[in-house]
């Protein structure tokens, strides 16, 4: 059964950081403006990571104190460590830390350089910083719909994922495709159990197949939804 509401969260931040050109911080800025004025309510807009790893992104605070506060819009910042939530927490302009969790190893040691304990030791730390600032936190599981690096998955290392995330009293949990691998069935029998075991959480998906399915959110499209890292 479909939910009422449907949540967009568009996501410039993500098409943004894989152009080599470098943007203009005043360009990001303008294009943020004219999303919440076209009415978002949920905006990924910047991550704050190494320079030298995605240096689209070096520019994060400037594009944020740019853009200008605003009222009930939710304002996304990934981060991948402790040292990018302190950054994205003192632009007082970030309203919710978005955190990637891969349940895949070997991504998150390419995509992060971590390990899986010390992806959830990072997301711990990270996680009391959010309490303490007052500021939302939103966990990506990435690989939630599967693995082309040979690692192992099925879906109860998803729901094992969840399960960790959910223990910190997390409550904003996204389905990452990551990789567009994920077909329609797939999508809709993940996200269905998922929303059956934890119906009162803000359960989302990111997704390159464009299929609507109850509390799913698809992210960019071209055609087919982006692919999101997270």
């Amino acid at each position: 059964m479909l939910h009422n509401a449907l949540k967009l969260i568009e996501c410039p931040r993500d098409a943004w950081q894989g152009l080599k050109r470098q943007i203009p911080t005043e360009l990001k800025a303008r294009y943020l403006r004219a999303l919440i004025g076209a009415g978002f309510k949920h905006i990924d807009a910047v991550s704050f990571v190494s320079p030298k790893a995605v240096p689209q992104m070096s520019d994060s605070e400037k594009v944020l104190k740019q853009m200008g506060l605003s009222r009930n819009v939710e304002i996304i910042g990934i981060v991948v460590n402790e040292r990018g939530a302190e950054r994205a927490i003192a632009t007082q302009a970030v309203t919710t830390l978005g955190y990637p969790y891969s349940i895949s190893a070997t991504f998150l040691k390419r995509n992060q350089n971590q390990t899986p304990d010390e992806c959830y030791k990072v997301l711990q730390s990270i996680k009391t910083k959010a309490d303490e600032s007052g500021v939302g936190m939103v966990v990506y599981v990435s690989m939630a719909f599967g693995n082309p690096y040979g690692d192992s998955w099925d879906e109860g290392k998803v729901s094992e994922a969840i399960e960790k995330i959910a223990n910190l009293g997390i409550r904003s949990i996204s389905l990452a495709d990551t990789v567009g691998v994920a077909a329609p069935d797939l999508i809709s029998r993940v996200v269905q159990s998922v929303t059956s075991q934890y119906a009162s959480y803000d359960i989302t998906c990111t997704a390159r197949v464009a299929t609507l399915q109850p509390k799913c959110s698809l992210h960019t499209t071209r055609v087919a939804a982006a692919s999101i890292r997270p």
